[in-house]
């Protein structure tokens, strides 16, 4: 078990070299950040100047139930659409081709309606469990949120790369996961312990810190507090990004080595065939 998460790390950490040296993940996931503003600001900014119509005694309640509807499910096709970008960059860098923004972009955008049917999917899985997770069985809707993760990590990979049309994407997707199921348990699990350590590395250097400027008497907590709060408000958008974009990297990785039986030029030879057969 130690050696799966071992390997997962070892995935993990390969995942963050090959997006330092292709600093355009980042900026694509960046730039999948500023569209759901901005799809926040086009949906909101209408409520706001319009507030007696849309909140009238008078207005019917369905109408603020599809607005809810149209701003959830677009965010949902706004995510995917830019982690569809992230993964043609990447799939595409691990064949040797030449690639960048504008390129993954348009074979995003060619597979749109794809990724629009696959959105309104997951978005209403992800829309149960959230509603579940208010219940008592939080622990479970948590893990069945992992599984439901794991389970259809080949789905958006089929879309962009494969014709093989709406139904054909469930069954290719599904046999996808059953050759890889192992290098995919394990390099989710290296993820996950890679971004813990990462938070509790945060909270570590911020509280000696403030001790430190506490303890010379420098600042009083009233005073830091708004300080450390933007701090950990920054860390943790970009801790969220940096995470989709290992997400995005490491799901390219696995569509990859399902096809080709072997890992890309980026991962230590033998890391994601030592990850299976810890299963």
């Amino acid at each position: 078990m130690f050696s799966v998460i071992r390997n997962g790390i070892g995935i993990a950490i390969d995942s963050l070299r090959f997006i330092k040296n292709n600093k355009t993940i980042l900026l694509i996931d960046l730039m999948a950040d500023l569209a759901l503003i901005f799809w926040t600001a086009a949906i909101l900014l209408p409520v706001y100047f319009m507030e007696d119509f849309f909140f009238g005694e008078e207005t019917p309640a369905f109408i603020l139930i599809i607005g809810v509807i149209i701003f959830y499910f677009g965010a949902v096709f706004i995510y995917m659409f830019f982690q569809a970008m992230i993964l043609s960059f990447t799939f595409n860098s691990f064949k040797g081709r030449r690639v960048n923004w504008s390129s993954s972009f348009r074979q995003a955008a060619g597979k749109w309606f794809g990724i629009l049917c696959w959105s309104f999917v997951d978005g209403t899985v992800g829309l149960f469990l959230g509603k579940s997770r208010r219940g008592r069985n939080r622990f479970s809707t948590f893990a069945l949120s992992g599984i439901w993760k794991i389970l259809t990590i080949m789905v958006l990979p089929v879309i962009l790369f494969e014709d093989v049309g709406l139904k054909g994407t469930v069954k290719r997707a599904t046999g996808l996961f059953r050759a890889s199921w192992g290098e995919n348990i394990s390099g989710n699990m290296g993820i996950g312990v890679f971004v813990f350590a990462a938070t509790l590395a945060m909270i570590a250097v911020v509280t000696v810190i403030a001790f430190f400027l506490k303890a010379g008497e420098i600042f009083t907590m009233d005073q830091m507090e708004p300080f450390f709060m933007g701090v950990f408000y920054v860390y943790g958008v970009f801790l969220a990004i940096l995470t989709s974009s290992i997400h995005a990297v490491f799901e390219a990785s696995i569509y990859y080595y399902s096809l080709e039986k072997e890992e890309p030029g980026v991962y230590k030879r033998g890391l994601m065939d030592s990850a299976i057969k810890g299963y």
